[in-house]
This record gives C-alpha cells, structure tokens and sequence, in this order.
C-alpha cells in the first residue's frame, strides 16, 4: 500500500470545480508468472480510496458529475467518483480507474 497526501484540484473537463487536501491509499495487486528462470511479480489491478477536504469551491459541484479528475501535487491524475461525508466539507473518493501517473 502507498499513501498519498498533498493539494490537489478537482476537474470536470476542462472546469475546476474545488480546490482539495487530498489523503489517498493506493493498493496494487501483483501477478506471479513462473518462467523457466524463476518467477515474476507483475502489476494486476490497482484500487484507490481516500477523501478530500475542500479548500475552495463548492462540494455540491461534486456530487453525480461522471467525468470528475482529481489531479495531484506532482502532475498525477486520477478519475474519481465523490461520495458525500457526514462532515459536509469533505468527500470520499472511490477510483473509476488506474492512477494517471506523471511522467511515466
């Protein structure tokens, strides 16, 4: 597991919806492949969930828009689906997909 802490922004688009404070945990699953020369771990499917607090902009916006991306400190992107919290100024995040990664 990787956890990924920082500020971020929310997209739709090209719209930036909220300006976050992002925790996210980052869970990866490994294939083993056994080969003539031993084994190998290959990346499988990848899992992340967190929460964001917002710092700007309206957490309304975030609720039931489809094409939402959480874009990270270092370039890194990831879409995301926005479930409310109790407190009213965060969401938990849930990924629709792999982590963007920048750079790679």
């Amino acid at each position: 597991m990787e956890r990924l802490e920082g500020r971020g922004q929310i997209l739709s688009g090209q719209r930036r919806l909220a300006d976050v404070v992002y925790v996210l945990d980052v869970f990866q699953e490994f294939m083993c492949l056994e080969t003539a020369q031993g084994s190998l771990d290959l990346p499988g499917s990848q899992d992340v969930r967190g929460r964001v607090d917002l710092v700007a902009g309206s957490k309304d916006l975030l609720f039931g828009t489809a094409d939402l991306w959480l874009y990270l400190e270092d370039g890194s992107r990831l879409q995301v689906l926005c479930v409310p919290d109790a407190r009213g100024s965060a969401c938990d995040l849930i990924s629709r997909g792999p982590m963007m990664r920048a750079g790679i």
